[in-house]
């Protein structure tokens, strides 16, 4: 089976430019409500701190879209074990043939659409 490999982006470097556009973005949340500036300034992590948890934050989010990705393939895989060898091969002859992006979420949609009842079934 075809498919589009993924790949893992390393965590970014604190860098100079980062932390003052981190500045920035405080000092606009504290522009936004002069009234309460004070308050809003003492909540605030440090800048770094803030784009250690915003890095960690999106390594996390990666980590389930990875898992969601690795899940819907095993799906795929399921229902494709299933099918008769017959319509296993004109599955495979379409994915080949097919110009759609080769991800988990368009395999299932061509096996949603195509091969419906074996979906149902087993998916």
């Amino acid at each position: 089976m075809r498919f589009d490999k993924t790949t893992k982006l390393p965590m970014r470097e604190i860098t100079p430019r980062r932390i003052s556009s981190v500045k920035r973005k405080f000092k606009r949340e504290q522009e936004r409500l002069p009234l309460f500036a004070e308050i809003i300034a003492e909540e605030q992590p440090s800048p770094e701190q803030h784009l250690i948890e915003f890095e960690q934050r999106y390594s996390l989010a990666e980590q389930e879209r990875r898992n969601s990705t690795a899940k819907s393939w095993r799906r795929a895989r399921k229902i494709i074990k299933a099918m008769p060898d017959a319509v296993k091969a004109d599955f495979y002859a379409r994915h080949h043939k097919s110009s759609a992006p080769k991800t988990a979420w368009y395999v299932l949609a061509m096996l949603h659409t195509f091969y419906r009842p074996y979906y149902d079934l087993h998916g």
